[in-house]
Parts: structure tokens; C-alpha cells; sequence
């Protein structure tokens, strides 16, 4: 018969054994390392990259010395207008040469009406001088055998355009309307369309 001394031998030894075992687990659980949850890597978003927009192409360089034929159609100044070729192509012209007072310059608008007076809805010849800088064709405008340009200058509606001249033809034109006082010679201080343009600018 097992008396209470030994129940209580076998009592503390269990109770030994299960904190042995316990202490053992802690240990074993301490050094086990859990991963870190994973996370998914970060996509960047694409970026939308906005498309360049597209330039208008510029129009093609005129050769020098090309003869083209149109009608006139339009005329924007006292030396720009808009004629059609026969293949209905609009081409904006720009009078070689010569300088036309502006629009809103004293002559400006007689120097318009002039142009218009000669050549608005006639047929014309073009000789060309290449394309300035905004597009236009530059270009002696012949009309039943008359230069429309030097017939500007010689009447008295347009300047020699001096920073551009090739043929100082204009200037002597230029002269002679001076002495006759011819158009906007009548003026006592005409003032040169580049200068009336300069004066704009720094307003």
C-alpha cells in the first residue's frame, strides 16, 4: 500500500518533469525566427507620358527664280496678298523688295487699295525669291508685263526695302517719287515702315 509519503515523491517529481518540459518549449520557440509577412513589391504606377504635339509642317523652301502662275484672291496689305495656282494651292505673298506703310500707319490704307487696284482678282506671275521667315513666298509680282513692286515704289506706296534689296533699281524709283512727291511723298516727315514697326514694338 503506498502510503501519502511516496504520493508526495511522485507528485514533485511530476510536477519537476512538466516544468522541465515547459522551460524546454520556451527555449525552442525563442530561438525559432518567424518571417516577416511578405509584401508584395510596390509596382510604380506607369507614368502616362503626354505625346508631344504634333507641329504643323512648315511649307516647303520656294527655289530662287521659280516662275509661278496665279490668280489673285486676296490682299492683306500694301505689300501682301493670297493668290491661287492653277492646282487651287493657296500661297501667301509677300512683295519682294519693297516695304508698304502698315496697317494703322498714315498711307497704310492707300497703299492697300493701290495693290488691289493692280492686281486683286487679276492673274499674275510670280518670280520667286525663296520663302521669308513666316512661310510666305517672296516673290516680283509681273502682271501683263508691268513689275507690280517697282510699280509700288514708283508711285509713291512703298518703301525699297533696303535690309533686303537686290536691285537698286528701287532705289532710284524710290527717288523719283520723292521728288515728285508722289503717294506717300506728299507727307513732309513720312516715317519708314520698319521704323513705324520698331516704334510699335516698344510701346
Amino acid at each position: 500500500m503506498i502510503n501519502e509519503a511516496t504520493i508526495q515523491k511522485l507528485a514533485a517529481g511530476l510536477l519537476t518533469g512538466v516544468g522541465m518540459l515547459v522551460s524546454s518549449a520556451s527555449v525552442l520557440l525563442s530561438s525559432c525566427v518567424l518571417p516577416d509577412k511578405a509584401v508584395a513589391p510596390t509596382t510604380p504606377a506607369p507614368t502616362s507620358k503626354k505625346a508631344p504635339a504634333q507641329q504643323p509642317a512648315a511649307s516647303p523652301k520656294m527655289p530662287v527664280g521659280t516662275m509661278i502662275g496665279c490668280h489673285v484672291v486676296g490682299i492683306a496689305d500694301g505689300d501682301t496678298l493670297t493668290c491661287l495656282t492653277a492646282e487651287k494651292t493657296q500661297l501667301k505673298v509677300r512683295l519682294h523688295q519693297i516695304d508698304a506703310p502698315e496697317k494703322g500707319q498714315a498711307y497704310g490704307n492707300a497703299a492697300r487699295k493701290e495693290l488691289s487696284d493692280l492686281v486683286f482678282n487679276q492673274d499674275v506671275q510670280l518670280r520667286t525669291a525663296g520663302t521669308d521667315r513666316y512661310q510666305r513666298v517672296l516673290a516680283e509680282v509681273l502682271r501683263n508685263g508691268s513689275n507690280v513692286n517697282q510699280l509700288m515704289v514708283q508711285r509713291g506706296y512703298a518703301w525699297a526695302y533696303r535690309e533686303y534689296l537686290k536691285d537698286h533699281l528701287y532705289l532710284v524709283l524710290e527717288e523719283q517719287a520723292r521728288i515728285a512727291r508722289r503717294g506717300l511723298w506728299a507727307d513732309p516727315a513720312p516715317v519708314n515702315p520698319a521704323e513705324f514697326r520698331q516704334l510699335q514694338r516698344t510701346k
